[in-house]
């Protein structure tokens, strides 16, 4: 039987945030898009976005406690499957991809 491996799948969600592009971009067009001056089209944006973004920002979209994001990349607590779709939807990734299995 398959199991998550909830410390790796920790790490998974830290790297998604940090070095995953897409996730970056949609989080940016959410927190911006009354204010974008691209219009939301992010394909040709050069808006100078961070290399990654906080976990704040990620929180505020994910509709999340900054807390609860930290404890989510550090392992202290496991996210919910809403949680795991929503990383899997803004990063344009299949859910099992954010899931790390044993």
């Amino acid at each position: 039987m398959k199991r998550v491996d909830w410390g790796k799948t920790a790490h998974m969600l830290k790297f998604l945030r940090e070095r995953n592009e897409k996730l970056r971009k949609n989080v940016c067009k959410i927190l911006n898009s009354k204010s974008c001056a691209n219009g939301g089209v992010c394909e040709n944006c050069e808006y100078d976005m961070d290399l990654n973004i906080s976990q704040k920002e990620l929180a505020t979209v994910l509709g999340y406690s900054t807390n609860s994001i930290i404890n989510f990349e550090n392992g202290r607590s496991r996210p919910d499957v809403d949680a795991l779709l929503a990383y899997s939807e803004l990063c344009e990734l299949n859910i099992m991809d954010v899931i790390v299995l044993e």
